[in-house]
């Protein structure tokens, strides 16, 4: 599991994209908190009608067998007549999911375009390294270079799962994007 790591005093602090441990002195973990994500932060407001619907989109290719499944789900606020979409994959045996909100799809989209620019000079220079970008919410794209051979992840709870050759999942996030935005430019039907 990839995390990053902070020390701060007598603890250190280890945070994935959904939980942050504290660790003690001794290596024990000592408190496990959720972290609050912007999916989070939206589904947990009071004081409103919200309904939501799943729409299915293409899988992501991976060379894992045991990616399950890509949705949009689309929160609907009644009240204000607005909605709010999230990317949600789920895989391998524990069901695992990672959640993108909309913005941070844009901003991932992006960086998807310089990531791979970069990745062709990476290539040539025969490192071992890895490149990625993180999003607010700590969900990771990126690629590996390891004995001169490129290869494209996502992580899913800090787990990569290696995107299969053949798949173009920049063109995917793209589509991915624009079924959002169209469904948020749609007005809901009471």
């Amino acid at each position: 599991m990839m995390s990053i790591v902070v020390l701060c005093g007598n603890a250190t602090i280890e945070v994935s994209s959904i939980v942050k441990n504290v660790i003690s002195g001794d290596g024990s973990v000592r408190e496990k908190v959720r972290m609050e994500t912007k999916y989070l932060k939206f589904t947990s407001k009071r004081g409103n009608f919200v309904r939501y619907a799943d729409y299915e989109i293409p899988e992501f290719k991976t060379s894992d067998a045991l990616l399950g499944s890509a949705k949009i789900r689309q929160y609907m606020d009644i009240a204000t007549n607005k909605s709010t979409c999230f990317l949600m994959i789920t895989v391998g045996r524990e069901k695992a999911t990672e959640v993108v909100a909309y913005d941070d799809l844009v901003k991932m989209i992006y960086a998807v375009k310089t990531l791979k620019q970069q990745s062709v000079k990476d290539s040539i220079a025969g490192h071992t390294l890895k490149y990625y970008y993180v999003t607010d919410d700590g969900f990771q794209i990126g690629y590996n270079i390891k004995k001169d051979k490129l290869s494209w992840y996502f992580s899913v709870d800090g787990d990569e799962r290696k995107f299969s050759k053949d798949f173009d999942f920049e063109q995917a996030l793209v589509e991915v994007k624009n079924k959002m935005e169209e469904l948020m430019q749609g007005e809901i039907k009471k």
